[in-house]
């Protein structure tokens, strides 16, 4: 499997991309993203328990409510589906696994880990997802798992 990689970096955030060749690098990618993150971040439980940090993103992105009114008062937007499958906290990384769904597009399943590290300056919230469609999730997953298990960053400053 070949990859392709992009980088863009934007003040205190940096963005690399990977996805399999010959496939849609919008419907299978992994992407990691480095944010610098206030002092006051020094742990993971900063954000939250494993839990309560997954339901904030999937909460965040679901707008499944919007199915339980009436077509005229929907807009015209796609309506999101997004649910939690599971949230778990491993090594001191969180790992995050939910779907999304912008109907009628297909199912995405997506992987994040989230781990905080220092760079001698500042703490850093490291955010790893990967994603593919439902339909492709047998043939990419154990490669974004292990992607998503081999994150390693140095350690935080507390």
């Amino acid at each position: 499997m070949g990859m392709g990689v992009g980088c863009a970096a934007a003040g205190a955030r940096r963005t690399l991309a990977w996805f399999p060749e010959g496939a849609n690098p919008r419907d299978v990618n992994v992407t990691l993203v480095i944010t610098n993150v206030s002092v006051e971040f020094t742990k993971l439980g900063s954000f939250g328990t494993p839990y309560t940090f997954g339901s904030s993103l999937v909460n965040s992105q679901d707008r499944s409510y919007l199915l339980r009114s009436p077509e005229w008062a929907r807009g015209k937007d796609p309506i999101q589906i997004a649910k939690l499958v599971d949230a778990a906290e491993v090594g001191g990384k969180y790992f995050v696994e939910y779907t999304v769904q912008k109907l009628p597009e297909p199912q995405r399943h997506l992987y994040s880990v989230l781990a905080l590290g220092y760079n001698g300056v500042y703490n850093r919230l490291y955010t790893l997802t990967g994603q593919s469609l439902e339909e492709e999730r047998p043939r990419y997953e154990e490669a974004i798992l292990a992607m998503a298990r081999s994150l390693s960053v140095p350690p935080a400053r507390t």
